[in-house]
């Protein structure tokens, strides 16, 4: 892979990060379990992306993009659990 591929795939994983970011409460808030299953699905899938691009660049942007990736991941995982429990006790 190219530095410059590299480059387009960190800028194109930060922007989804700030999209997921910014979409997370409203997703909770709304209890709408379908849009954080997708988004949870998401977010493993850029994951992924993240840990092949560390295993090829190894590098501290690379180290912090699969941080970010595993913390939004596990952030998902947790709110679409707290919304199924939340959902199934109303």
């Amino acid at each position: 892979m190219r530095p410059s591929t590299f480059a387009h795939l960190v800028s194109k994983s930060k922007e989804h990060q700030q999209h997921l970011e910014s979409n997370l409460k409203v997703f909770a808030a709304t209890g709408a379990v379908i849009y954080l299953e997708e988004a949870y699905e998401q977010s493993v899938k850029y994951e992924t992306n993240a840990q092949l691009m560390q295993k090829e660049f190894d590098t501290p942007t690379s180290q912090k993009l699969v941080a970010d990736r595993t913390d939004i991941r596990l952030t998902i995982e947790t709110l679409l659990r707290h919304t199924k429990v939340a959902q199934q006790a109303a």
